[in-house]
């Protein structure tokens, strides 16, 4: 409860499917935030990665940037 309460992650640096897998079952598909580690990952990998996830739209639309709009109040 306390990880769902007050924990984000982000995908910066791990663009691992399975890892992200899990991490929403634990976390919840609101907890999660797309982010890349640039200079140290290239763009245009992870955003293929991005590509390839299999969720709804609305849980990659909430990773890309909804969850970090509401975080951040913009």
């Amino acid at each position: 409860m306390y990880l769902k309460r007050n924990i984000y992650i982000t995908t910066s640096g791990v663009f691992n499917t399975p890892a992200l897998d899990h991490a929403m079952k634990v976390m919840g598909p609101d907890r999660g935030m797309y982010s890349v580690d640039y200079p140290y990952e290239d763009n245009a990998e992870a955003n293929e990665w991005f590509k390839t996830l299999d969720y709804t739209p609305g849980v990659l639309e909430s990773i890309a940037y909804g969850n970090a709009k509401k975080l951040l109040k913009l």
